[in-house]
Parts: structure tokens; sequence; C-alpha cells
């Protein structure tokens, strides 16, 4: 997995190096009051481990920022490995997976940005693919990983979502069925995270934010709560070259999602069309809320599509399945 990382980071490195003081700047920015954009105030969690890191090592920013992402990088794939390995049996197939998992990061590169916020996502939004596709983590490990994606970047929110989704006829036993049509708890841990989420989000954005470093184009953005609307500008993208290849890349990973989650849907049982809403809002908040070309905004589909992968190749068979005659 270490070999894996630093070819993974070489890479990247290549792709992402002319941009290395941009990204240090950033970082920085959020730690100082001073973001690129609004939006990304509230982003702290990999901005102040960099700085906590610096002080304590003396080394240069730049030094320091790259070695946390390479770091990052190891635990990502560190983490796809255990959780493969513990599932299949197999340190083959949890190479695999990893691999992909690695590939598809560096297939979704682009030459523009790449924050320290990306790297924390491949772990934390690994963890809750893997939750959400295999259907074993309880309520409380969902708001635990809430609270580390929270201190991230806002799309804990998704996972606040997951839990309301998942209230709704909820599994019980290994057949699925379902004793009761609400559960009430993971309802309520849903509703009450989603709106703290949003609380504390706006409330991090308004104090800490001395004020913007960015340009930003304010024709083309509508600004709503701290944030910024993109669906305009996004149309005026796809209007003016509709053959964009990252565009191309991004339908792709759409078109393979759908697929994937249609061939699991026998296995995911009533998960389903829960996973399907679930990956639905993402892709719209993506649409609404980003620059669609910049692929780093749809990593955190990317392990979606790995934990699909998994889930399709190790379908479980009906518990009595049919009895054909030559067979009997």
């Amino acid at each position: 997995m270490l070999v894996l990382s630093l070819l993974e980071f070489r890479v990247v490195d290549l792709i992402q190096g002319r941009n290395l003081s941009a990204e240090v700047e950033v970082a920085a920015g959020v730690r100082s009051g001073h973001p690129y954009w609004k939006a990304y105030q509230n982003r702290l969690l990999g901005p102040v481990a960099v700085g906590w890191m610096a002080r304590l090592t003396g080394q240069p920013p730049a030094s320091v920022y790259q070695a946390f992402c390479f770091g990052l990088l190891c635990v990502a794939n560190g983490v796809a490995g255990v959780i493969f390995r513990t599932a299949s049996g197999s340190s083959v197939g949890a190479w695999g997976y990893a691999a992909l998992y690695a590939g598809l990061f560096v297939a979704f590169q682009d030459p523009e940005w790449l924050y320290l916020w990306d790297y924390v996502d491949l772990i934390t939004m690994l963890l809750f693919a893997w939750a959400v596709v295999m259907g074993r983590w309880t309520t409380w490990q969902y708001m635990a990983l809430f609270v580390i994606e929270l201190a991230n970047r806002e799309a804990a929110q998704f996972i606040a979502l997951w839990l309301v989704l998942a209230a709704f006829l909820p599994e019980v036993g290994t057949e699925g069925r379902q004793d009761r049509p609400v559960d009430w708890l993971c309802l309520g841990a849903g509703v009450g995270l989603g709106l703290a989420g949003t609380a504390w989000t706006h409330y991090i954005r308004n104090v800490l934010c001395v004020g913007e470093i960015g340009i930003v184009p304010r024709q083309e953005i509508t600004e709503f709560a701290d944030g910024q609307f993109f669906m305009g500008r996004v149309t005026l993208d796809l209007l003016r070259a509709p053959m964009n290849l990252n565009a191309a890349m991004v339908g792709l990973l759409l078109i393979v999602l759908g697929s994937l989650l249609w061939h699991a849907r026998r296995s995911l049982g009533q998960r389903a069309w829960k996973i399907a809403a679930l990956l639905t809002a993402m892709v719209v908040a993506n649409l609404c809320l980003s620059f669609v070309y910049e692929l780093r905004v749809w990593f955190a589909l990317l392990p979606f599509a790995v934990c699909l992968v998994y889930r399709w190749q190790t379908e479980v068979p009906p518990v009595n399945p049919p009895v054909h005659r030559a067979e009997y």
C-alpha cells in the first residue's frame, strides 16, 4: 500500500505540482480567516492540522503540506485495503480494490485545483460509502463520522441525509424484513445532525471569515447562505463546450454508477432505492453548487463506485433458489 500510495502521489504531483504554492496559500487563508471564498472558511480540519504540524516540526509550510497529503493518501489506501481484506478474506482482492480506488482518484485529476479537504474526503467518504453499501453501521457510528466530516467540509450533510433515508422501512435481520415503518431514532438523528451542521457551517463562516482573497465572478454566481449557486455558470459552460473532456468523464462516472447500482440491486434490497436517492442528491448538489468541470468535486462519488463494484461481484444468491428439473 505504501508503494501504491507513492506511485499515486507521484502522478498527482506531476499534475498538481505547479499549483502547490497556491494550494498552501489557500490552506493558510482558511486558518487566518482569509479564505479564497467564504464558502471555504468552515473547512478547518486539514488546514489546521497542517498548521500545527508546521509549528511542531519547524519545516517549510509547502513541505509539511506535501507530507500531510501523502500521509492522507497512505491512510486512504490502507483503509481501502483493510475493509476489502476483512470483507473478502483475500489479500489479492483487497489490493485490487485499493488499486482501483487509487486509479480513479488519479483519473479524475485536473490541472486546476486540489485541496486538503479533498484528500481527507478520500478517507471519510470511503468509510461512508462502505457503511451505506454494506449496511453494517449503527446510527452512532454515522454520527461520529458526521462530526469528523463536518470539521472537514459541509459534505457531512450527506451523512445526515442518509440517516433520514435509512430511517424509512428500516432493515431488520438478514432477510431485510421491517417490523416498523420508521426508525424514529435514526430519523431524529438525521434531522438533528442536518440542522446542527447547517447552523455550525453558517456560524463558522461568519465568525472566522475576515475577508475573501479570491476573485469571484459575481455576475455568474448567486450567493446564498454564505455559499454560491453555480447553476448559471454550469449552464454557460455546457453551452460553450458541450464536448468538454471533463464533462465526458463526469457523464461516464454517472453512467457507471447507475449501471453498478442496477446490477447490485438484488443484494442491496431496500437500500437500493435509498442509495439511488442519496447519489441523486449528491449529483444535484454538485450541479448547483460547484464548477462541474473541476473533477475534484466528483471525488465523493468514487468510493461509491468501488463499493458497488464489490457488492455486485460478491452478490449473495437467493436463500431458496429455484430447482431446475435437469439438476433435480
